[in-house]
Order: structure tokens, then C-alpha cells, then sequence
């Protein structure tokens, strides 16, 4: 094809002022783009689109109209350029929005741990960056060397052209997307008690609904997590001088504190572990393992995690229908005593579900959270805590005593998320269309294969966790119990999840492992589990057992409620179910198993 022999004569001329609207528009599409592609990742794009996009445009709008001239507006979206490439990075990567739990885990994280977690990205950040900073300084400089301003009122000119109306528009916006949210609707973990501080009121509630947006959710995002840091530091405060006045035993030397671990399993039922008996192979490690004694009659008094996991840690009695309670947990008693402690989880920090537990998590020593999304994403799996629990074992070999907390995601919704690909023994484990879900009865074979496979990682984890312990050569013991069971559409019944009130929600599994070494020191404490692994079983014995094994004494201390003693006692097991009952008195009827008095 032969050219226009004045082609060459041709000049391109682009006037500064469409140079700047070029540059702006590129500007808000970094803006889009993390909003763009949840919506493209999400598995219901219509819900995306109302969380996240049209908030998007939505606050975009309201930036870009406030100012007359429009390099203002630029420089603010410019101050949010360099963390909307982050967040695009973190959806494709994620598939969800970041969250008030990853600025925690940021703000928690130190210079090294940001290294390695960023390791392998710096060419992909350092080139986005160029990029970035190169747009965001073209826009501004252009923007303002031209003189662009644009009118509150346009004439003759498009609807979008006039700043009232993109203005209006944005306010019509967020009208719409408000309509229907400022009811308030209790979440459906969050059991039908009395509201207290830890709770979200009806607008943090509406405000939530704008989180997942970019950048319109970001300060609700920075919002909750001053609210939920306040509502931590007043329970931590109120608790400032409170003391338990725990000691070491007598007879027990500075090279004789053992390395306890605690291991809180989330969502497991006992009868699907191998273990209990269950015909499928679902722990092959721990049903072979020597030193290792489940308790076969244990049980939670609460079937959510927010309730439960502090009845395990402090002396709440469970009856106490706030998650808040007016003592410290067993991790302060650790501390009294000498002992460095640990909290390592890999669920969320802050939230309504995990405040309370965060406020006994923050009473160790070193708290780290490794997971950098929710309980609802894939995030990461529970083998992340391996290392970190390796490292402490070596660098605490010389220790006078070392307690670990391991808080895992275990088997909690969506199964599916909680194994690699190399632990899909049960298969199918997905249904053939759509994704998993817990309230399509149809799905029955592939949620309890799915629910199996995470049963079979925690078995790798656990037995992964105790080989860390055995290799250590310290007296070492580990304790593992679950915070809640859960209910799989059992024996043609039409429940599932957990907080159904049935037998199924509180059983537990519970076990305890322990070293070479530390039966030479404590072979009465063994005995003694042996002896009551039989034996009606709650999760309040945790508190007293746990500090009986690392053998700490205070001036109340109660062996009877202690499951490592000889002188432990089985005491009348209350749950939330019915409004509150015993567990071992209840009813039960036939096709759920749903108690009643």
C-alpha cells in the first residue's frame, strides 16, 4: 500500500489541555482497576458491582466535583494511586478487596517480615510504580499548567461536563446504594444475646457495605480499625493491673519449664477424625502416633467462635453472656510465671468476630498474624504457622519456659479454602457448577469430602507441629482442641453450619501430646490424662489444665477442673442451646439431634 506522498508533512498535535484530561482519565482508571477486576474475580458480579464499583464511581465523583480546578482533584487521587496498584496486585492475587485485618496485619508487621512477604514482586511493584508516579505527576503538572477549570453549571455541553451534575449524581448514588442498609441485621455467627461495645451499631453496619470499594471504602476501612483498636485497648486497659500471682511449682528448676503449645482447632467434629473412629483415613498421622491421648467426651459450652475460644483461654464462666470478661487469660498467668509467650494465628486480628479473642491474643509477648485475608477467602493455609513455631523452638531451646498459641482456620467455611490441591484425597470435593455451599442440600457429597480434606491437613499440621516439639529435645507438650463442631446435613436432617443448637455443634475434638522429655519429668501428669480421657470433658478445663501442665500454681488455683490432675472432677456441662441447658441432661431428637430440656 503506497502512503500519501505528503504523509510525512502530517504533524500530530495534541494541545495541552486534552494532554491533561488524557492523563487525568488514565488517573481514574488506576482508580477502576482494582474495583474492575473484583468484580471480573467475584462469583457473583452483580453483588460486586453494587459493593465495590458503583461505590467507586460513586466517591470518585464527589472527589472530582468538590473542586473547580480540577489539578486538586488530582493531586488527592494521586496521594491514592500507589496503594490502588497495591490493591489491584492484592485482588488478582486474593481474588477479594483488602480489608481492616490487613492494615492490622501491616501496622503489626515488622521491616523483615514486609521483605519476604513482598519477595519475588519487586520488578512487577518497581515497574507499576514508574508507571504510576509518572501518571500521577503528568496529570497534576498538565492539569495545572493549562489552567483547566471546569464550571458548576455547563452549558450546551454533556450531562458529565457540569460539575452540579456529576455532583448530584454521585449524592443520587449514594442514596441508592444506602436504600435497605440501615436496618440492622445480626450476623448470622453472632448469637441472639444482649449487644455490647464490641458490637457494630446499624451505620458502622451501613459504612461496612463501602469496604470492599476502592478508594471509597478506604477510610472505612481505616475506620474500623481505629474502632476496633479503641475497643481493644479500653478492654485491655480495664485490665491493666489485674494479676493472677502466678508462680512456678517449688519443684520445678528454671531448665525444667517445658514448651507448651496450644493448638485452637476451628469448626471440627470428633466423629469425622480417624482418630475417633470415623472409617475414612482422615488422620492417618496422629491415629498411629505414640504419646498422644484424645479425650473422647469433650464439648464447647458455645457454638460460635467469638463465645467460645475466651471460655478456653480465661476463667469466663460460660453462662456470661458477654465475650468480655473482668479477668486476664491464662497467657498473663504464663507471663507472671516467667514464661516468654507466643500468640501466632492465622485467622483475623480485628473484626466482630475476633476482637474478643484479640484481646487475650495481645496479652503474649510476640503476637504475629500471618493471614492476609478473611475467614470468607482462600487466604492462606494453616501450615504458615509451621515455620514461625520451628524458629521459636530453636531460638527458645535454651528457654526457661515457652508458651505458643497456634489459632488455625482449621475446617471453618468454605472447606474448600483450607488444603492445598495435594490434600484433595476425597474427591469431588466441588460441585460440578457453581461454588460450595452450605445451604444447598444437594452438595452433601461434595461438602462432606471437602470437610474431610480439611481434616486431613490439620492432621499434616498437627503432626507437622509435634515433630517441630519432639525434634526440640525440651520437655514439650501440645494440647489440641476445637472451638466449635459443625453440621453437614446429617442423617437426611436439613441443618447445616454451626450455631444450630445440636449435639453435633458441641462436640469437640481434644487431645494432648507430649515429649520424651517431658514424661520423665511429669509421668503423674500423664497418668493422670489417661485416667480421665474418658471422662466428661469442657473446653473451661482448658484454663486449669493447661496451667497445671506447665506445672504454675496461684493462690485459687483448682485441680479439680484440671484434666492433667488426679484430683479432677466432672462438673455439670452447660451449652447455649435452648437458652442454656446441660449438655449431659439434654434431649435429643432423632433426625438432627437438635437438643432440648
Amino acid at each position: 500500500m503506497k502512503l500519501p506522498a505528503d504523509f510525512a508533512k502530517i504533524k500530530f498535535h495534541i494541545s495541552q489541555t486534552t494532554l491533561a484530561k488524557l492523563c487525568f482519565g488514565a488517573l481514574l482508571a488506576i482508580q477502576l482497576t482494582p474495583n474492575l477486576l473484583y468484580v471480573f474475580s467475584s462469583e457473583n458480579h452483580v453483588t460486586a458491582i453494587l459493593e465495590s464499583l458503583l461505590p467507586a464511581l460513586v466517591g470518585i465523583g464527589l472527589i472530582t466535583s468538590l473542586f473547580a480546578r480540577l489539578w486538586f482533584s488530582a493531586l488527592i487521587l494521586s496521594l491514592l494511586a500507589l496503594p490502588a496498584v497495591f490493591e489491584s496486585w492484592y485482588v488478582i492475587n486474593f481474588g477479594k478487596t483488602s480489608d481492616a485485618h490487613l492494615l492490622e496485619i501491616i501496622l503489626e508487621s515488622d521491616i523483615a517480615e514486609t521483605k519476604a512477604y513482598l519477595s519475588g514482586l519487586w520488578l512487577p511493584i518497581t515497574l507499576s510504580t514508574i508507571f504510576t508516579v509518572t501518571i500521577c505527576v503528568l496529570a497534576i503538572i498538565t492539569l495545572r499548567n493549562s489552567g483547566f477549570k471546569w464550571s458548576w453549571q455547563a452549558k450546551h455541553h454533556a450531562l458529565w461536563q457540569s460539575r452540579s451534575n456529576v455532583f448530584l449524581f454521585s449524592i443520587a448514588g449514594l442514596m441508592l446504594l444506602n436504600a435497605g442498609l440501615l436496618i440492622p441485621q445480626t450476623p448470622s455467627e453472632i448469637p441472639p444475646t444482649e449487644y455490647d461495645d464490641l458490637l457494630q451499631d446499624s451505620i458502622a453496619d451501613t459504612l461496612s457495605t463501602y469496604a470492599s470499594s476502592w478508594p471509597t471504602g478506604l477510610p472505612v476501612r481505616v475506620l474500623s480499625v481505629w474502632r476496633d483498636e479503641a475497643t481493644l485497648h479500653h478492654a485491655r486497659s480495664r485490665l491493666k493491673d489485674f494479676r493472677f500471682n502466678a508462680v512456678p511449682h517449688q519443684s520445678t528448676t528454671d531448665q525444667e519449664r517445658p514448651l507448651i503449645v496450644l493448638v485452637i482447632g476451628e469448626t471440627s467434629r470428633p466423629d469425622r477424625w480417624q482418630l475417633y473412629g470415623y472409617e475414612r483415613e482422615t488422620t492417618p498421622h496422629l491415629a498411629n502416633m505414640d504419646n498422644l491421648i484424645p479425650f473422647k467426651n469433650a464439648i464447647t459450652p458455645w457454638a460460635w467462635t467469638r463465645m467460645s475460644v475466651p471460655i478456653m483461654l480465661s476463667r469466663k464462666p460460660p453462662q456470661l453472656r458477654s465475650p468480655v470478661f473482668n479477668e486476664r487469660s491464662f497467657i498473663s498467668a504464663f507471663n507472671e510465671a516467667g514464661f516468654k509467650s507466643y500468640w501466632l494465628s492465622n485467622q483475623n486480628v480485628l473484626g466482630l468476630h475476633e476482637s474478643p479473642t484479640s484481646i487475650y491474643a495481645h496479652e503474649a509477648k510476640i503476637v504475629r498474624f500471618f493471614n492476609p485475608a478473611s475467614y470468607k477467602e482462600a487466604g492462606t493455609n494453616d501450615d504458615i504457622l509451621l515455620s514461625p513455631l520451628a524458629n521459636i523452638a530453636k531460638v527458645e531451646a535454651n528457654s526457661t519456659g515457652t508458651l505458643v498459641v497456634l489459632h488455625t482456620l482449621g475446617s471453618h467455611f468454605n472447606y474448600n479454602h483450607r488444603y492445598p490441591e495435594s490434600f484433595q484425597k476425597f474427591i469431588p470435593d466441588r460441585p460440578k457448577m457453581g461454588v460450595l455451599s452450605l445451604h444447598d442440600k444437594q452438595q452433601k457429597i461434595a461438602l462432606d469430602n471437602a470437610y474431610d480434606n480439611s481434616i486431613l491437613f490439620t492432621d499434616h499440621v498437627l503432626n507437622e507441629a509435634i515433630t517441630i516439639l519432639k525434634n526440640s529435645g525440651r520437655p514439650a507438650a501440645l494440647i489440641y482442641v476445637s472451638d466449635h463442631g459443625e453440621n453437614l446435613f446429617d442423617t437426611g436432617c436439613k441443618l447445616s453450619g454451626h450455631g444450630q443448637e445440636t449435639e453435633r455443634d458441641f462436640r469437640v475434638p481434644m487431645l494432648f501430646w507430649w515429649s520424651p522429655e517431658f514424661a520423665q519429668q511429669h509421668p503423674e501428669k500423664i497418668m493422670a490424662a489417661t485416667k480421665n480421657a474418658s471422662k466428661p470433658v469442657s473446653t473451661e478445663s482448658i484454663f486449669h489444665s493447661i496451667l497445671d501442665l506447665a506445672a504454675i500454681t496461684m493462690p485459687d488455683s483448682d485441680e479439680s477442673r484440671s484434666i492433667f490432675s488426679e484430683n479432677y472432677s466432672t462438673k455439670s456441662r452447660w451449652v447455649y442451646a435452648g437458652g442454656g441447658m446441660d449438655f449431659d441432661k439434654a434431649q435429643k431428637d432423632a433426625t438432627c439431634q437438635k437438643l432440648h430440656k
